[in-house]
């Protein structure tokens, strides 16, 4: 396999979609390639912060089970479904929890429903997306983020690591090159945590034949029609 085919499988494995064949190749290569298993390491990472992206909340004893109980089984793999009910149950005891004194019970579980619907598609989506790896520059060589592309939805999911601290006046701001405009497109601006890390979904982009590359600029806070920072992040 190639190290790009390596590295999109390393994103089916960080949600255990890899078959167990497809996960021994994969084994056999990162123990050979230091660039492939970093990428794997923020693969690891960026699906964890998707299903534990929230602090935590200690609901009473009985919420989960209650909640857990009243929705329907689904038939997974075993090492997905355990992956992904330890993710819907986050977000079924956060959202429960939280409105608990204000909504009817019933209300709430159909919420938690489509809750749990919308974090299945974004699986579904990061297991069969095109994924981009942008490596950092100069000014910060330890910094990369990994993008999990949605041509069918004109989306990405774009996970961020170990960028500087960005100062209360600046920004980040994530920026696609396009191979029929001269004109960089902002794609959104985001600040980052302690540890350097943020994650964003970018709406209404073009056509993926025509992304030629996506670079992030640190800029003016709020961000700029036209990137003016030095780039730290670039991949094509």
């Amino acid at each position: 396999m190639t190290h790009e085919e390596i590295q999109q499988l390393a994103a089916l494995d960080a949600i255990s979609a890899a078959s167990p064949e497809e996960a021994a190749e994969l084994r056999r290569h990162l123990a050979t390639c230091d660039d492939c298993r970093r990428v794997a390491d923020e693969m690891n990472e960026s699906a964890a912060l998707l299903a534990l992206g929230v602090d935590p909340v200690a609901p009473p004893a009985t919420v989960k089970q209650n909640v857990m109980r009243s929705l329907p089984r689904r038939e997974r793999a075993p090492v997905l479904q355990w992956w992904m009910a330890a993710a819907a149950a986050v977000f079924l005891v956060l959202w429960l929890w939280s409105s608990v004194q204000t909504r009817e019970a019933r209300e709430e579980i159909a919420r938690l429903r489509a809750d749990r619907e919308k974090l299945s598609s974004i699986v579904a989506v990061m297991s069969s997306s095109k994924v981009l790896h942008l490596a950092g520059q100069e000014i910060a060589p330890r910094s990369s983020a990994n993008v999990f592309l949605d041509p069918a939805q004109r989306r990405a999911f774009v996970f961020l690591h170990n960028l500087p601290p960005n100062p209360g006046d600046k920004s980040y701001q994530l920026w696609v090159i396009r191979a029929d405009q001269v004109k960089p497109q902002s794609a959104g601006v985001f600040t980052v945590d302690a540890n350097g890390n943020a994650s964003l979904v970018v709406q209404n982009l073009p056509v993926d034949t025509n992304i030629k590359a996506l670079a992030v600029t640190l800029e003016p806070r709020g961000g700029v029609p036209a990137p003016t920072g030095q780039k730290y992040l670039v991949g094509s």
